[in-house]
């Protein structure tokens, strides 16, 4: 078959075509090309079946997965930019200070010439003021003009959220604040899913709702809403435990990530007691991986797959009891330092006094006889001894009368 032949089928992929195409990119780490594909194929298949047609829960389960993955690799973008800028300041600030350094070093060296050089230095630094002044204006105006031409040009937006592509145009109320964010979507996405297998009550659509619910948690601490990713979390669990008991992996996995965003709110307790559970079911899980292997006959080659597999679950759970147990001890060593500052404070009041008696602590204020009461009082007993004074020499006048 030509290329020819083959460009229509490109230009039209099917729905399948695309949430495959999707699965792939999102291993291969490249979010934004898999949050297109699950994006045109909800499109096409919300098209030909309904929104909430049962088909459609496992694309929006992947589609919301995409932009999560997709959300956190914004926030990881940008935080390296920050990173960037924050050196190539450092470093302009250390050519900055050289240069000063330099022109240090050189006004010296011409303040020894008279006060001629130092006349023609003041001069030319004032020449280069205004020329920088002048270059400062102009390039403002400039860019003023350029600013007006670019609002002129700039078309209007029309609404919303592309479903094909899975970007945001931003229209005239995005612009007010009512912008969606990619974690946002996300949460719509998955709330749809989960949605979706809710409307069944087997086992097989219970479990699928606890996937959405643990993608949902883990959107929620993305956005910061502690409470929102615990409370979905719990709920995961249960599910977990009462319909896929055997899977002590996965349900080890979901205390791990309960724990997690319980020290995220500093209950470090209850962090502490889904450590420990997670690491009984690792515990649990490892014996009968272990038992499981040693039963098999390793010279079968029927056995060879599944002898392959088992050794790839018990490393994968001797990483997670090594990861969880250092998690576990950070988090430990955090909350008892945290402990001892926060009883600082107590134990230093508790060698003083009294909290309600901090008279010993009030430095006292000398009476103001300055400003009120001294001078006056001067005053009154000069003019008591003028009267006494005046009274003597009226009783002596008296005498000699």
């Amino acid at each position: 078959m030509s290329p020819l032949e083959d460009k229509p089928d490109l230009e039209t992929p099917s729905a399948e075509f695309l949430i495959t195409k999707g699965k792939r990119d999102l291993k291969c780490l490249d979010p934004q090309s898999a949050v297109e594909c699950f994006a045109k194929a909800c499109e096409i298949l919300a098209q030909q079946l309904g929104d909430l047609h049962d088909d459609l829960a496992m694309p929006n389960l992947l589609y919301g997965t995409a932009l999560l993955e997709l959300a956190r690799a914004e926030n990881d973008v940008f935080g390296e930019h920050v990173k960037d800028k924050e050196l190539s300041s450092d470093e302009e600030d250390g050519e900055e200070e050289g240069e000063e350094e330099e022109n240090k070093s050189h006004s010296v060296d011409e303040g020894s010439s008279g006060d001629e050089a130092k006349g023609e230095l003041k001069e030319t630094r004032h020449d280069e003021r205004s020329a920088e002044a002048t270059e400062q204006g102009d390039s403002v105006e400039s860019a003023k003009e350029l600013e007006e031409k670019t609002e002129d040009s700039q078309p209007s937006t029309s609404t919303g959220v592309t479903h094909e592509t899975g970007e945001i145009v931003e229209n005239d109320d995005q612009k007010d604040g009512n912008e969606i964010s990619t974690l946002q979507l996300a949460w719509e996405v998955v709330e749809v899913a989960r949605r979706i297998f809710s409307k069944r009550d087997d086992a097989e659509h219970r479990l699928k709702r606890a996937e959405c619910l643990e993608r949902l948690s883990e959107i929620a601490q993305e956005s910061g809403n502690i409470d929102a990713a615990i409370s979905d979390l719990s709920e995961c669990l249960e599910i977990r435990k009462k319909d896929d008991p055997s899977n002590l992996r996965l349900i080890a996995v979901t205390h791990f990530q309960l724990a997690l965003a319980y020290s995220y709110k500093e209950d470090f307790k209850s962090a502490d007691g889904s450590f420990g559970r997670a690491l009984e079911c690792l515990e649990q899980s490892k014996t009968q991986y272990d038992s499981e292997l040693n039963s098999l006959d390793k010279e079968d080659d029927s056995k060879k797959e599944r002898i392959s597999v088992l050794e790839v679950y018990i490393a994968e759970v001797n990483g997670l009891l090594k990861d969880i147990g250092e998690r576990r001890k950070e988090i430990y060593e955090s909350s008892t330092v945290r402990k001892e500052i926060e009883d600082q404070p107590s134990k230093i009041v508790d060698r003083g006094g009294p909290i309600d008696d901090i008279s010993h602590l009030i430095k006292k204020k000398r009476p103001a006889e300055n400003q009120n009461g001294y001078l006056p009082m001067k005053k009154a007993k000069v003019n008591d001894a003028e009267e006494k004074e005046e009274k003597t020499q009226e009783v002596g006048n008296g005498k000699s009368t």
